[in-house]
């Protein structure tokens, strides 16, 4: 199981209120169609599944709710998660030098990746350089999306 960040989500589901270069989403969708050749399964944190819905409108939130759901595992913030996040920020002070002046970014982050460190995911896929630093503190794999040549290859065999 791998995990995918929000830009990742909102790019794959081609948010149009979203502001992504047209790369972004091409490799988002590349990721996405590869994982899925593979029968690989894909989880999201349920802060991902918010900031997507924030631009549906309210009328296809239901509908969209369900797409996600039949795409992808959701894993809420919960209990667990929450300890998880309260330790990843006590045992990775040294990594988090970046955040100190952005708390919130930092505490949207933690929603991210905790969800992630609960459930054990293989690999967590992100753009964003910070949120895969702070993933990889956690003991997570990380990776970058690939690029859309190296994701038209065919995926590994398990």
């Amino acid at each position: 199981m791998v995990f995918v960040d929000t830009t990742t989500l909102l790019a794959w589901a081609r948010d149009p209120a979203a502001a992504f270069d047209g790369e972004t989403a091409r490799r988002a969708g590349a990721l996405m169609s590869r994982l899925e050749r593979g029968g690989t399964d894909v989880a999201v944190a349920t802060a991902s599944v918010v900031t997507f819905l924030n631009a549906v409108p309210k009328q296809e939130q239901q509908l969209q709710v369900a797409v996600l759901e039949q795409a992808l595992i959701i894993f809420p913030f919960d209990a667990p998660a929450k300890a998880h996040a309260e330790r990843l920020y006590n045992n990775a002070a040294p990594s988090l030098k970046g955040y100190r002046r952005e708390a919130e970014k930092l505490k949207a982050h933690l929603r991210i990746v905790a969800p992630a460190l609960h459930r054990g995911v293989e690999t967590f896929y992100s753009p964003d350089p910070d949120l895969r630093r702070l993933a990889a503190a956690g003991g997570l794999a990380t990776a970058d999306l690939p690029s859309p040549a190296l994701s038209r290859e065919r995926p590994a065999a398990r």
